[in-house]
């Protein structure tokens, strides 16, 4: 009898780390979620407009199949590789257009690297700690906007209501 509640004890601890590798994991992500106001200032505008400009881009593209979670996880890998090697080897590395096909996560990722290298061109560089900053943030409209489904598009809804060009094609519609 000793051996069985010894088993399932086993059990439950199994269980029990399992449970917290879990969360250890899920936390992972969310600890990259910046909720603050540092960058919520008019000199990281064209660098929101670039970005967010990029995510609306593959939205529209994919003729609206892309999710929330797409572009949460384009920008989790934006964040890696910036913080992996530095922002050079990312724009360097972008070309006008991909040389193959991408998937849609890939494909946000190379597409804001687009808009950045425009930006770049023509305001000058800007450091990796301020655009993690920035990718920062936008994870934090993502969740704000978005909703737990995985077939969200909350936020990307979002992004084309308040756009620009959204606007125009309204008004031409009227």
């Amino acid at each position: 009898m000793k051996n069985m509640t010894r088993r399932k004890q086993l059990k439950l601890d199994k269980k029990k780390r399992k449970k917290k590798e879990e969360l250890r994991e899920a936390n992972r992500t969310t600890d990259l979620v910046y909720s603050g106001t540092k960058y919520r200032k008019a000199q990281y505008v064209p660098i929101f407009v670039a970005t967010e400009t990029a995510i609306l881009e593959v939205f529209v593209m994919s003729k609206r199949h892309v999710t929330d979670d797409d572009a949460y996880n384009a920008i989790i890998t934006l964040i890696e590789r910036l913080r992996a090697g530095g922002l050079s080897p990312i724009v360097d590395s972008s070309r006008e257009e991909p040389q193959e096909a991408l998937d849609s996560e890939e494909f946000m990722v190379w597409n804001i690297v687009r808009h950045w290298k425009h930006l770049f061109e023509q305001r000058g560089p800007v450091s990796r700690d301020v655009l993690v900053g920035v990718l920062r943030t936008t994870l934090h409209s993502i969740t704000v906007w978005g909703s737990p489904s995985p077939a969200s598009r909350g936020y990307l809804g979002f992004l084309e209501g308040s756009s620009p060009i959204s606007a125009a094609a309204r008004s031409q519609r009227e």
